[in-house]
């Protein structure tokens, strides 16, 4: 009967000793900046870039050490395997050494008030208007809203975003936005999720 008991009692306490180590492990292991949590030895395996024995430390880089940005363009570290020039208004290019004849700006007829970016990702460069509240299109050329009083109005076209109207007694418009999964529940006058809105069929 006692050698059972001894038994029983080893084997207790190595589960004692398990269990225990396994809870030093899991609470050792909270790794920062996207790190990966070893449950076995309760250390973080961390990603390019940081150190550490949470990954907590930024580790300095030397991705842009071999990148030489023409034009007075600027190197700019992406991600931890990445990089990329940033250029001047008037060049382009992978390492801005492409002058733009012109402006793309000059070519695109923004109405309405819409303000003209020109956007360069690699060697292509386009142009494109950013609209104001209430209008669309390519060149914002079509008002799709207009205050008809003082209050909070659904945005058709944006409801899926969760956006909506606030308007004034100057019948100014501006757009709000509702937090990212949310949408403005006009019953409610409110930002609500989006499996109790409907938006409207556009």
């Amino acid at each position: 009967m006692s050698f059972i008991v001894e038994q029983f009692l080893l084997v207790l306490s190595f589960l004692a000793i398990l269990i225990s180590t396994q809870e030093i492990a899991s609470k050792a292991c909270a790794c920062y900046n996207q790190g990966i949590c070893d449950p076995q030895t309760g250390s973080c395996i961390c990603p390019a870039g940081f150190l550490g024995r949470q990954c907590e430390q930024s580790q300095p880089t030397t991705l842009c050490n071999n990148v030489v940005c023409k034009n007075s363009g600027v190197c700019n570290i992406l991600s931890a395997t990445e990089s990329s020039c940033w250029c001047l208004l008037g060049f382009h290019g992978e390492y801005c050494e492409r002058q733009q004849a012109a402006s793309r700006c000059t070519q695109v007829q923004c109405q309405n008030g819409a303000t003209c970016y020109e956007h360069s990702p690699g060697s292509s460069v386009f142009a494109y208007c950013v609209c104001p509240p209430g209008f669309t299109g390519r060149f914002c050329e079509t008002e799709y809203f207009r205050c008809p009083q003082a209050g909070t109005f659904a945005d058709e076209y944006k409801c899926a975003q969760g956006f909506y109207f606030l308007c004034d007694y100057s019948n100014r418009r501006i757009a709000g936005r509702c937090p990212r999964g949310l949408r403005f529940n006009l019953m409610k006058m409110s930002c609500d999720h989006s499996s109790t809105v409907t938006c409207p069929n556009k």
